[in-house]
């Protein structure tokens, strides 16, 4: 059993029975939700700069 924690997302993983199949699949899995989370990132700190933009042009 494999368990990876990417920031804060944890997968789990059986390494029984795996195949090289199964082991592309786990990698493409991990990128996908590492890409996910720094999407998630990306878009919170764009929200933030945009409100702080628009604070200071009502000044």
């Amino acid at each position: 059993m494999i368990s990876i924690n990417i920031m804060g997302i944890e997968s789990n993983y059986s390494s029984e029975g795996s195949t090289l199949w199964d082991m592309e699949r786990m990698e493409e899995q991990i990128l996908y939700l590492f890409t996910c989370r720094f999407e998630m990132i990306r878009m919170s700190a764009c929200r933030k700069h945009l409100k702080l933009w628009y604070r200071s042009t009502l000044l």
